[in-house]
Parts: structure tokens; sequence; C-alpha cells
């Protein structure tokens, strides 16, 4: 009898998120940047909804998943995540103003565009 984490290469995590109610039933992992730390972040959207990825471990924990342990004891989990949070920074930097000048505008997605993150695309 096989177990179902069997054959893989990473060891099982916990993941509290939300189930998604589309048709397919998935979602997609995107890699934006974070709106205050200016770095890589995961978030996952589905269902129109933008959740952010958080990661939290005690210091002595296991889970027991089925049959096997996880032993570190962490847990990810998705906290909703009001998109205009993510796109404000963006918003501010594309103005490019200066001093007295305003700023200047811009089309969507040329703002849009972010080397490196096609997460925004």
């Amino acid at each position: 009898m096989a177990l179902w984490c069997e054959n893989m290469s990473l060891p099982p995590r916990v993941l509290v998120a939300p189930r998604p109610s589309g048709a397919n039933g998935q979602g997609n992992i995107l890699l934006l940047r974070h709106p205050k730390l200016e770095e890589e972040t995961q978030y996952l959207f589905t269902d129109g909804q933008l959740h952010e990825f958080n990661w939290f471990k005690e210091r002595y924990g296991s889970w027991f998943l089925g049959d096997y342990v996880c032993e570190d004891g962490s847990v990810y989990y998705c906290t909703l995540v009001d998109p205009i949070f993510i796109l404000l920074p963006l918003f501010e930097a594309a103005r490019m103003s200066n001093g007295k000048d305003l700023g200047k505008f811009r089309q969507l997605d040329e703002i849009l565009y972010i080397e490196g993150y096609p997460g925004y695309q």
C-alpha cells in the first residue's frame, strides 16, 4: 500500500487556504512585489480574490498528516488582501513626480510592466 506522501521531492507542508469554488477548483500562485518591503512575495489568486501567503512556526510542534509526521510544525496560511494595497506603490512610482511637478499620465500596461515580476501581466 503506497502512502500519499511517497515519491515527493520535498517534505509535505500544512497550508490553510480558502477552497476555490470555481468550476476547475484551482487557483494561481503569483509572484508580486511586497508593497512595503519591496521584495518578492507569493500570492494566491483564486475566485477573483488575492491572498497573501504567510508562514508561522512555533518553537516546538509537529503535524500529523495521515501516517506522516511533519516534524518542523510550521504552517502556511493565506490571508485576504485588497489588491489596491499591492497596486498603490506602483501607481505612486509611475507618476514620476518630483518637486512641484505633480507627475505624468502613463498607460496601465506601462505601469504594470515590472522587470522580473510576470505576475503583474
